[in-house]
């Protein structure tokens, strides 16, 4: 017979608080994310490093299609206008994908909210907290998982190359502000941190386990107990 252990109980912002294990150490205001982004989108490491290649290729792309003289000019004009559509269900569709993978790591609600006028949409799981790796995963997957789509369907259907150019272009450089988030990640990648969504307050807290703390952590990865 094989002795079960009991799944690892999920930590609560409640649990956060505690100073005596954990520590804030960021905020980010939803509603007005410049600062993070300014600060963070732009630090190079590996990961960064590809992701900026991967855009500056996508750029080229889309400027190649755009200039490609088999193109009318009704033809581009009708692509620009199907393109304007796309990137918008692009959008939620990039939403969609964060809300699954919340959901696939066990978030019991996903709320969107959009700030129209201040061109920002975003996914929150109120007070469900979430551990690096499980918010690398909800940062990183929409972009893999649309770029990889969009990608494939270049070479599938090179009459629409212009619109789906398009498309996987102004969709990556729409992943900045997740690209600002990994990069926040790694430069805290010696700690063991956490992070909540609070909705009412439209604020994400990080909070890093301090290293006098001396119970096991309930949901961090296993290599950082």
């Amino acid at each position: 017979m094989t002795n079960r252990q009991p799944p690892a109980r999920r930590l609560r912002p409640i649990d956060l608080h505690d100073a005596s294990q954990y520590e804030l150490i960021c905020e980010l205001d939803m509603r007005n994310p410049m600062d993070f982004f300014a600060r963070y989108a732009f630090r190079l490491n590996l990961g960064s490093l590809a992701f900026y290649i991967f855009a500056v290729v996508t750029i080229g792309m889309f400027i190649a299609e755009l200039t490609n003289p088999s193109y009318t000019s009704g033809s581009r004009l009708s692509e620009l206008i199907w393109l304007m559509i796309g990137y918008v269900a692009a959008l939620k569709v990039h939403e969609d994908i964060h809300a699954l993978t919340y959901k696939a790591i066990g978030a019991p609600a996903v709320r969107f909210v959009a700030e129209w006028r201040k061109g920002l949409i975003y996914t929150i799981a109120d007070r469900f907290v979430v551990n690096q790796r499980e918010y690398l995963r909800l940062a990183l997957t929409p972009l893999v998982a649309i770029s990889v789509v969009l990608g494939g369907l270049y070479f599938l259907i090179p009459e629409r190359d212009l619109l789906i150019a398009g498309l996987l272009c102004f969709h990556t450089l729409s992943c900045i502000g997740d690209i600002a988030i990994v990069n926040f990640l790694w430069t805290r990648r010696d700690q063991v941190i956490f992070s909540y969504d609070d909705l009412k307050l439209h604020k994400s807290y990080f909070y890093a386990q301090r290293a006098s703390a001396t119970a096991e952590t309930p949901n961090a990865p296993a290599n950082q107990r």
